[in-house]
Formats: C-alpha cells, structure tokens, sequence
C-alpha cells in the first residue's frame, strides 16, 4: 500500500512542478514579447 502512495505523491509533485513552470512561462512571455517588464510590475 505504501508504494502506491509513494506513486500518486509523486505524480502531485511532478503535476505540481509543471503548473510552476506554466505560470513561470505566462509571466516571462509577455516580457520577452514586449522587452519589458509587465505593466503589472511597472513601479512608478
């Protein structure tokens, strides 16, 4: 039984691991698209 949790444990980690990885991308597209930082993040 316990390697069965062992599986799924892993496979949230990994699911996990690529979600971060798509936001990641979200936010670095708009930046190398426009060559600059996000309005989001625009101080001032």
């Amino acid at each position: 039984m316990e390697h069965v949790l062992d599986k799924e444990s892993l496979k949230i980690k990994t699911l996990e691991q690529v979600l971060i990885e798509k936001v990641c991308q979200l936010f670095r597209n708009p930046l190398e698209s426009r060559g600059g930082a996000p309005r989001l993040f625009a101080v001032g």
